[in-house]
């Protein structure tokens, strides 16, 4: 049964009750970066766990809607923060499956001299019935999975490259 989720801003990760953070530094360049995360559909390939992911609405950027499919749990996501090459963040705002009352992420991506990338992932969330035992069961495995995830892209872009 579909759970509505409370929208929040880009701002919820700083004050959320539960809060998770990653940094993970790639060589590939912000605008590499920006458009592995923009394509929805491409999730499948690097972000292991991720079975579907696809756009829901009639355009793409700030305010617009995705589905994604990730271990299982079925997420309708907003995009709340666009800006190309330097900013990407969504809320949650329905799961089918009762998970968080509030929950966004939020990816920040820096320049760094070489032309890579260091990418800053929150993400903030009250979550629903849970005792705190299992709450740092699900941050730790939101941290162990974006920062793996994150990590991917350098080789999924190298991979794309090489296959052209």
């Amino acid at each position: 049964m579909p759970t509505k989720v409370e929208k929040s801003t880009i701002y919820f990760p700083d004050r959320a009750p539960v809060q998770v953070s990653v940094t993970v530094e790639l060589r590939s360049s912000p605008e590499q970066v920006w458009k592995v995360l923009i394509d929805n559909p491409g999730w499948v390939k690097w972000y292991k766990g991720v079975s579907s992911c696809q756009t829901t609405s009639s355009s793409e950027g700030f305010g617009s809607t995705r589905r994604i499919v990730v271990g299982g749990l079925q997420v309708d996501e907003e995009i709340i923060g666009f800006q190309e090459n330097k900013l990407w963040a969504l809320s949650v705002y329905q799961t089918d499956k009762p998970v968080a009352s509030c929950w966004v992420e939020r990816l920040i991506l820096d320049k760094t001299e070489a032309n890579g990338t260091i990418i800053h992932y929150d993400a903030g969330l009250e979550l629903l019935f849970l005792p705190s035992l299992l709450q740092c069961y699900i941050v730790s495995g939101i941290k162990k999975a974006w920062t793996e995830n994150l990590a991917a892209i350098d080789d999924y872009i190298d991979s794309s490259t090489t296959s052209s």
